[in-house]
């Protein structure tokens, strides 16, 4: 099996959820591609930090940046169901505002990654191509005896413990050279043929709700559209 797992022995959740705005499902739906970003371009900035990194005073920041461009990483939430905390309010605008969820059995998902590997492999043979769960660990201001008891073979799949509500579920592949690009598009089979969901965030106000879902009916996907659990709870109007 070319994915190999990492950290997956005791899960007991079973989907995974990608919160991403309307673009992106755009994107998707008419590519058949999930997205991996390259590491230096999240937010965390001490994203795959090596506990190697960590003891060395002063902070070899260029050398983490430098490891990060080598590795590329789709994120996902693991759960048996979503999460309020996850919905985005706070984009500047509806256009870049995480509204969509795309919602995959983590086992369906991963059958569709391991399908079509090879149509993906354009990488030295060399890279690895791993899926887990992500660990968090205490690792802000801690010594040295902690930060050793926090070490594991794949950093990717290791996180400050501040960032454990997110209870993420990473694809990695970690290469062995400088990714050129920002990122990576995984074709994963044609959308229309595949077994997922499509959630619409249900914090959206009766008429951007509506609108979303619109557009998603445009795009030939209405079948795909599945109300939140959310949705009744928090829009008595449409009961």
């Amino acid at each position: 099996m070319p994915w190999k797992s990492y950290h997956t022995k005791d899960l007991t959740e079973i989907f995974l959820f990608k919160f991403i705005p309307f673009h992106r499902l755009e994107d998707f739906l008419s590519q058949g591609k999930v997205w991996f970003s390259r590491a230096d371009k999240f937010g965390d900035k001490m994203e795959c930090v090596r506990i190697g990194d960590l003891t060395k005073i002063p902070l070899n920041y260029k050398s983490i940046e430098n490891r990060k461009r080598m590795i590329l990483i789709s994120c996902w939430h693991l759960a048996d169901k979503e999460s309020l905390a996850f919905w985005d309010t706070y984009s500047d605008n509806l256009e870049n505002r995480k509204n969509i969820a795309i919602k995959f059995k983590r086992e369906t998902l991963l059958n569709s990654f391991n399908e079509y590997f090879h149509r993906n492999d354009t990488f030295y043979y060399q890279t690895e191509w791993l899926h887990g769960k992500v660990q968090y660990k205490n690792l802000i201001n801690a010594k040295s005896d902690v930060l050793n008891q926090c070490r594991i073979k794949y950093p990717p799949f290791r996180k400050e413990k501040a960032f454990s509500y997110e209870n993420e579920y990473r694809f990695v592949i970690q290469k062995v050279d400088e990714h050129s690009q920002d990122g990576f598009g995984y074709f994963i089979g044609e959308p229309a043929n595949l077994s997922f969901e499509i959630l619409i965030n249900p914090l959206l106000n009766k008429t951007e709700f509506a609108d979303l879902k619109n557009r998603i009916i445009k795009l030939g996907f209405e079948s795909k559209i599945n109300d939140s659990i959310l949705t009744k709870w928090l829009r008595p109007d449409i009961w």
